[in-house]
């Protein structure tokens, strides 16, 4: 009874394996590797930093925008090729923000869309 359960987990194993070099991400790896000459290695460092460029799990909703800007660390001297970028979600107009609008016109409402951006380092 013992072999048999061996069998299977192996089997099982085994049939896991092939599965897993079935996924988009490994066709891709084993296309950079072949077509370009990659290490495995390099290969899985491209697709990690593809999948954070480009397929971000954050989610954006109604009335804002995914944006790259400039991190706030960097200091001037650079070219923009050379300072670090951050993804930033902007969002444009919140309830709070209509409601400082009404309640105390539009240079309050900027003067508190400035502030609140300062703090967040922006």
């Amino acid at each position: 009874m013992e072999r048999s359960q061996r069998h299977r987990s192996q089997y099982r194993r085994a049939e896991y394996h092939r599965l897993k070099k079935k996924t988009k991400q490994e066709e891709f790896v084993e296309a950079l590797h072949r077509e370009f000459e990659m290490s495995p290695r390099v290969s899985r460092g491209v697709l990690e930093l593809v999948e954070g460029m480009f397929f971000d799990k954050r989610t954006v909703g109604d009335g804002q925008i995914s944006y790259t800007a400039i991190s706030s660390a960097e200091g001037a001297g650079k070219t923009i090729e050379e300072m670090k970028k951050v993804q930033v979600i902007l969002t444009r107009d919140v309830v709070s923000d209509e409601e400082m609008r009404e309640k105390y016109g539009d240079s309050a409402k900027r003067k508190v869309t400035i502030a609140s951006d300062d703090r967040r380092g922006l």
